[in-house]
Parts: structure tokens; C-alpha cells; sequence
């Protein structure tokens, strides 16, 4: 099969995963959506995507902040008391991303710490092919 040169593929991963900020847990779901980018000049790893009822949303505030991705669309941001940009979603997908529709990722470098069964996973690093 012939792939564009920038792709995603998309899949659930089962299994016990939390997010946790400051100790406190803000998300906790037994299946994720897996988000894997390609491009030919970089490594993406996997980025989790927990579904929208597994996420306190009341401890979140939207802000102004919208960034675009050429698979994924428009991007929005929500942050905690303590730190801005925290989680980000797409509300609206493009039609190729339609599988992150309603689920949203956090941000690790922002002091997000993420866990499968108990198991921290390491933040996202983009490499350099």
C-alpha cells in the first residue's frame, strides 16, 4: 500500500491507564486511543488519548490557545490552576482523525505523569531520522 508521506494510524489499547498532575489523579480509563504519526523526517512515538468520561473535566479551564495539524485539525487547550496548555483535543477532527473525536491527550512536559497498569510511560521525545 502506497502512504502519504505524513500519515497517523490510529488504535485502542486496552489496559489500566491513569493520568496523574501534582500526585492527584485527572484522568483514569481501561482503554486509550493510540495515536502514532509518520514523517519521513521524524519519530513520532504513540500519543494516548484518554475518552472524554474518563476526564474530571471540572478540575480544567479552556483557554484561548488553538493550534492546527494537517491530519488531525484544530486543536484546543485546556489548562489546571497550576500550569497552562495542560490537555489538548480535537473537537472537531478532520475526517482521517475521526478516531480522536471525544478523547483528548496530555501534556507530560508539563508536569502530567501517565500510566499503564501501573507502569509510568515515558514522555513523548521526537527524534530526528
Amino acid at each position: 500500500m502506497n502512504q502519504p508521506e505524513h500519515y497517523a494510524e490510529f488504535k485502542t489499547v486496552a489496559g489500566d491507564f491513569h493520568a496523574e498532575f501534582q500526585g492527584k489523579v485527572i484522568a483514569r480509563s481501561n482503554a486509550v486511543c493510540a495515536l502514532q504519526e509518520f514523517h519521513p523526517s521524524y519519530e513520532f512515538p504513540p500519543v494516548y488519548y484518554f475518552p472524554r468520561a474518563s476526564i474530571d473535566f471540572g478540575m480544567f479551564t479552556g483557554n484561548e490557545r488553538h493550534t492546527s495539524c494537517p491530519i488531525k485539525g484544530e486543536a484546543s487547550y485546556w489548562d489546571l490552576p497550576e500550569a497552562t496548555d495542560v490537555m489538548w483535543g480535537y473537537e472537531r477532527p478532520l475526517p482521517a482523525a475521526a478516531p480522536v473525536k471525544d478523547h483528548f491527550a496530555f501534556d507530560q512536559s508539563r508536569g502530567v505523569a501517565l500510566f499503564r497498569d501501573g507502569t509510568p510511560i515515558e514522555p513523548i521525545a521526537i527524534r530526528k531520522k
